[in-house]
């Protein structure tokens, strides 16, 4: 897809703007607080119905003005975005008015790198999970419906734990737990019809990426090997498990906990508390307790992967690729009915996929804590590169990419294989207040680049 012409009006710091792009790559050059990112954000919009920066779309109305106005021709579409204070969007695709954002953000997909996409490596489990939702979102008409209504159902189930837990707590744990249960399974068996679609469907784009981003991330350090696993909700308390065991006495694969196995891990064996997990988890990568608990946490992903590997079993000990929908629901519904007395007294639900997460390794350990600031970095580009494919295999079109003065980040030998990657493939807008960085992209992308100068509110063209 070729996004031709974009107008912006009363779009945050811009209240009448018209650019026209005639070329494979557009440069946004100019100093920081100019507006730059603004631009790719405008984009990001018309491709998502989303922006990358905030969740309430009054910000990017222009401060003062009663509305805001994008206009986009893509292709042989002009899509027309009105937006007005109280969350209210006004769509027209073609000059028809239009009711759901689903009518227009099919029509661009693209993909953002900026410098936050660290927080998918670096920070909780959370920013995973919203990285691999991001995608499926772009990739499934039906995802963001399948996970407001598992989110639904875990709500209303959280809110009968807590009952049944004030009533246990009340009486003596466990005094009338036969007679409360039947209700909590009726919820149960939603919440892993619902979960196990989320599970599946992230489990299998994980497996998609793992090769294509495995040899991405060679490319940048050929000396090191890269695997990246899912991790169920349930395993993060297996792996913990290991973690207790010394380096020198490490258990047998048969030892584990098994998935699905009615004698495998009781809540008593857990000497980690969950409690600190679910502290870091809802974090949102904050300095808050149970951060402590991190770096334990990454140790046992490791020496878990280790144990796994000796044994020839998969990580985990349950099967990646090629998982089976019935697999997930059988193994999901009995963890909930194992942990039901755990959950309980953490008055939440701690097992399903708004607790999963995916793990990156470096020749066998967590990259979160062995990894250096730069491999770190690549591995985020790297993922995001990965989007890039699965968005174009899957929609049939060509993505655009936004990047966010992301370059300035890497040094030039690393920062001409990213632009190698791209060249010539995508339509890429790109900004930058590095000058120097002006003239490394234009060696790569040479006649191919659109120069704009970011100033004053406004944009203008350099003319060669």
């Amino acid at each position: 897809m070729y996004l031709k012409e974009l107008q912006l009006k009363n779009f945050r710091n811009y209240s009448d703007l018209n650019l026209k792009f005639d070329r494979t790559a557009a440069l946004f050059f100019g100093d920081n607080a100019q507006g730059k990112t603004n631009l790719l954000e405008s984009i990001r919009y018309i491709s998502s119905g989303k922006s990358h920066r905030v969740t309430n779309q009054d910000d990017m109305i222009g401060w003062g003005f009663e509305f805001a106005l994008i206009r986009a021709q893509v292709n042989a579409h002009l899509i027309e975005l009105e937006l007005r204070p109280g969350n209210i969007l006004k769509i027209k695709v073609d000059k028809a008015y239009c009711r759901k954002k689903s009518d227009f953000t099919s029509i661009l997909p693209s993909v953002i790198f900026t410098p936050e996409d660290l927080k998918i490596i670096k920070d909780g489990p959370s920013n995973r999970r919203d990285f691999l939702d991001d995608i499926l979102e772009s990739i499934y008409p039906g995802y963001t419906a399948l996970k407001a209504q598992y989110q639904k159902i875990l709500n209303q189930r959280n809110s009968l734990i807590k009952s049944i837990a004030g009533f246990e707590s009340s009486r003596g744990f466990g005094s009338e737990q036969g007679s409360i249960n039947p209700t909590l399974y009726a919820w149960d068996e939603n919440l892993v019809k619902y979960g196990s679609e989320i599970i599946k469907k992230r489990c299998d784009l994980v497996n998609r990426i793992s090769l294509d981003f495995s040899k991405l991330m060679m490319k940048f350090f050929p000396e090191i090997e890269v695997r990246i696993f899912y991790i169920f909700s349930w395993n993060r308390k297996s792996s913990e498990l290991v973690s207790l065991e010394s380096a020198n006495n490490k258990p047998e694969a048969s030892q584990l906990p098994k998935l699905g196995n009615k004698n495998s891990s009781k809540p008593d064996e857990i000497k980690i508390s969950a409690a600190e997990e679910f502290k870091a988890d809802e974090s949102e990568g904050q300095k808050q307790p149970g951060h402590e608990h991190e770096h334990e946490q990454a140790q046992a992903y490791a020496h878990a992967y280790e144990v796994f590997q000796d044994a020839g079993t998969p990580y985990g000990e349950f099967p990646q690729a090629g998982t089976s929908i019935d697999g997930i629901r059988q193994c999901f519904l009995s963890m909930l009915k194992q942990n039901l007395k755990k959950e309980l007294s953490y008055r939440t639900t701690i097992i399903g996929p708004h607790r999963d997460d995916f793990i990156i390794l470096l020749n066998g350990k967590d990259i979160r804590s062995f990894g250096s600031q730069g491999q770190q970095r690549i591995a985020a580009i790297s993922l995001k590169l990965c989007e890039i494919e699965v968005i174009k295999e899957s929609l049939k079109k060509d993505p655009v990419l936004l990047l966010d003065d992301i370059l300035s980040e890497l040094d030039s030998k690393r920062e001409k294989i990213v632009l190698n990657l791209i060249k010539d493939k995508y339509q890429t807008f790109i900004t930058t207040s590095n000058i120097n960085y002006v003239s490394h992209i234009k060696e790569i992308e040479k006649d191919l680049i659109q120069e704009l100068i970011v100033k004053d509110n406004n944009v203008f063209e350099v003319k060669k």
